[in-house]
C-alpha cells in the first residue's frame, strides 16, 4: 500500500493484514473443541524529512481509525531535526511499539519451561518485585488473538503475571504446572507455556505531560534487533528506530543516529516511572504477541553507539 497524505505530502507505505484462524483440537480424553477468530494488523511508515511508523492490532469487530494513524505518523515524519550524537544515561519515553518489546520480553521470560531450564532472568523471582510498583501486566485469552483453550485443550483464563511490580504467576503447560504444583491458566504451546494477549493498563498522562516529568529525555518510537547478552541476568541490547529524538524541556533538540540501548531489563522495569494514556494493542518486528501498552517513561536508560 502506497499513499500520499493529503495534508502534509508525507508518503505513506505499509500493510493491512487480515487474519482468520480456525483451531480444532481433539485429545485422548474425548474433548473435541473448535473455535474461529479473526483480527487485523496495520503497519504503516511515513517519511518526509524524518521517519514515522505506526503499528496496531485490531480485534475481530474493531474498525481501523485512519485519522489517528495518519496524525501520529505525520507528527513524527514532519519533524525537521538537527542530527546529534548521544552516549550515556538518559531518561527515555518509549512509545507503544517500543514499550511492547520490553513487556513481551518480561512475559516470555515468565514461561515456567524457560525458568526450569535456566533460560530466564526470572529464575527464583516468583513472589518478588521484578518491576516498579506502577507495573501490572496480565495475560488474557480475550484479546485480538482470541483463544478459549490452549494446545493441550486446557481452558484459558485471564490472570496477572505481574501485579504492582511483583511476579505472581508463571506461564504453564500441564507438565510444568504439575512439576511446580502451580495453577495452569492454559498457556500451553507446542513445547512450553507461552503468552497469548498481554495487557498493560493505560496511565493518565498525555504525551506532553510525560515530557513534563523530565528535563531531558530520548523519545523512541520503535525497537529492532533485540538480543540478550546474558539471559540469566537480563542484560540485553536493542536498536531504536523510526524516530529517535533528543528532547529538552519539551523541545526537540535533535534526532539521533546509530544509537543502541545496552541495559538490563530488570533495572529498566524497576525504573518505569509513569504510563501514558495512549495504550493500544501492538505487534511488531520484535514482538509477535498482541501486547496492549501505552507509552512509558523510564529513568536512567543506558545508551551506547551502534558501531
Amino acid at each position: 500500500m502506497l499513499k500520499e497524505s493529503s495534508q502534509t505530502g508525507i508518503i505513506l507505505n505499509g500493510t493491512i493484514k487480515q487474519n482468520k484462524i480456525k483451531t480444532h483440537t481433539v485429545d485422548s480424553f474425548g474433548k473435541d473443541i473448535s473455535v474461529q477468530a479473526g483480527s487485523s494488523e496495520l503497519n504503516l511508515n511515513g517519511k518526509k524529512s524524518y521517519v514515522g511508523a505506526y503499528g496496531r492490532v485490531y480485534s475481530q469487530n474493531e474498525k481501523i481509525d485512519p485519522k489517528t494513524v495518519i496524525n501520529e505518523i505525520e507528527g513524527l515524519a514532519d519533524i525537521k531535526p538537527n542530527w546529534v550524537d548521544f552516549q550515556g544515561k538518559a531518561d527515555a519515553i518509549l512509545l507503544p511499539m517500543a514499550s511492547s518489546v520490553l513487556f513481551s520480553m518480561l512475559a516470555q521470560s515468565a514461561s515456567a519451561f524457560n525458568i526450569l531450564n535456566h533460560e530466564s532472568f526470572l529464575v527464583d523471582k516468583i513472589n518478588t518485585y521484578v518491576a516498579s510498583e506502577v507495573v501490572s501486566m496480565q495475560d488474557r485469552f480475550d484479546g485480538p488473538e482470541f483463544t478459549p483453550f490452549d494446545d493441550e485443550n486446557t481452558k484459558c483464563s485471564n490472570f496477572y503475571i505481574v501485579k504492582d511490580g511483583k511476579l505472581l504467576e508463571l506461564l504453564h503447560n500441564n507438565t510444568t504446572a504439575a512439576a511446580l504444583k502451580a495453577k495452569n491458566h492454559g498457556n500451553a504451546g507446542i513445547i512450553s507455556g507461552e503468552p497469548r494477549n498481554l495487557f498493560v493498563d493505560n496511565g493518565n498522562l498525555s504525551y506532553d505531560e510525560l515530557l513534563g516529568k523530565t528535563e531531558r529525555c530520548i523519545v523512541i518510537n520503535n525497537l529492532w534487533y533485540t538480543r540478550f547478552n546474558n539471559i540469566l541476568k537480563g542484560d540485553y541490547s536493542t536498536m531504536p528506530k523510526d524516530a529517535v529524538l533528543l528532547i529538552e524541556r519539551g523541545t526537540v533538540k535533535g534526532a539521533i543516529k546509530n544509537l543502541r540501548i545496552s541495559d538490563n531489563i530488570l533495572n529498566q522495569m524497576k525504573n518505569i516511572l509513569y504510563f501514558g494514556n495512549n495504550g493500544r494493542y501492538v505487534k511488531s518486528w520484535e514482538n509477535d504477541i498482541p501486547t496492549h501498552v501505552p507509552s512509558i517513561l523510564v529513568k536512567d536508560v543506558n545508551f551506547t553507539k551502534s558501531y
